[in-house]
Protein backbone atom coordinates (compact mmCIF):
# COMPACT_ATOMS: atom_id res chain seq x y z
CA UNK A 1 0.00 0.00 0.00
CA UNK A 2 2.91 2.45 0.66
CA UNK A 3 4.44 1.49 -2.49
CA UNK A 4 1.36 2.18 -4.29
CA UNK A 5 0.71 5.61 -2.22
CA UNK A 6 4.44 7.01 -2.88
CA UNK A 7 4.44 6.10 -6.48
CA UNK A 8 1.00 7.79 -7.44
CA UNK A 9 2.38 10.67 -5.75
CA UNK A 10 5.65 10.75 -7.79
CA UNK A 11 3.85 10.10 -10.72
CA UNK A 12 0.95 12.88 -9.58
CA UNK A 13 3.88 15.28 -8.77
CA UNK A 14 5.64 14.77 -12.27
CA UNK A 15 2.83 15.42 -14.14
CA UNK A 16 2.01 18.68 -12.23
CA UNK A 17 5.18 19.70 -12.81
CA UNK A 18 5.05 19.51 -16.52
CA UNK A 19 1.71 21.21 -16.53
CA UNK A 20 2.83 23.96 -14.19
CA UNK A 21 5.79 24.44 -16.85
CA UNK A 22 3.37 24.90 -19.63
CA UNK A 23 1.12 26.94 -17.68
CA UNK A 24 4.67 29.51 -16.96
CA UNK A 25 5.22 29.12 -20.15
CA UNK A 26 1.78 30.50 -21.39
CA UNK A 27 1.58 33.64 -18.98
CA UNK A 28 -0.11 36.72 -21.00
CA UNK A 29 1.72 39.63 -21.82
CA UNK A 30 -1.05 41.72 -20.13
CA UNK A 31 -0.84 42.61 -16.54
CA UNK A 32 -4.23 41.87 -15.84
CA UNK A 33 -4.94 38.80 -18.10
CA UNK A 34 -1.33 37.67 -16.31
CA UNK A 35 -2.80 37.80 -13.03
CA UNK A 36 -5.76 36.40 -13.64
CA UNK A 37 -4.11 32.99 -15.38
CA UNK A 38 -1.85 33.05 -12.25
CA UNK A 39 -5.00 33.24 -9.94
CA UNK A 40 -6.78 30.69 -11.77
CA UNK A 41 -4.07 28.44 -13.39
CA UNK A 42 -0.29 28.91 -11.45
CA UNK A 43 -1.67 28.72 -7.56
CA UNK A 44 -3.81 25.95 -8.24
CA UNK A 45 -1.00 23.98 -9.69
CA UNK A 46 1.83 25.18 -7.17
CA UNK A 47 -1.10 24.00 -4.55
CA UNK A 48 -1.69 20.55 -6.17
CA UNK A 49 2.14 20.82 -6.22
CA UNK A 50 2.43 20.98 -2.54
CA UNK A 51 0.00 18.58 -1.75
CA UNK A 52 1.90 15.76 -3.44
CA UNK A 53 5.47 16.72 -2.01
CA UNK A 54 3.63 16.73 1.05
CA UNK A 55 2.33 13.30 0.89
CA UNK A 56 5.83 12.29 -0.40
CA UNK A 57 7.59 13.65 2.58
CA UNK A 58 5.48 12.52 5.08
CA UNK A 59 5.35 8.55 3.60
CA UNK A 60 9.62 8.69 3.41
CA UNK A 61 11.97 8.23 5.98
CA UNK A 62 14.02 11.49 6.72
CA UNK A 63 17.68 9.26 5.44
CA UNK A 64 15.72 8.70 1.69
CA UNK A 65 14.40 11.94 1.78
CA UNK A 66 17.31 14.26 -0.68
CA UNK A 67 15.66 17.41 0.08
CA UNK A 68 15.41 19.66 3.47
CA UNK A 69 12.35 19.00 4.49
CA UNK A 70 9.95 22.16 5.36
CA UNK A 71 10.68 21.90 9.30
CA UNK A 72 14.33 21.48 8.42
CA UNK A 73 13.76 25.14 6.19
CA UNK A 74 12.09 26.94 9.26
CA UNK A 75 14.02 25.76 12.20
CA UNK A 76 17.40 25.89 10.34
Amino acid sequence: ALIQKLSTACDTAYDTVERLKDALNRIPSDEEAAADHCHSVIVPLMTELRRQADTLEQNTAKAYWPYPTYSDLLFY
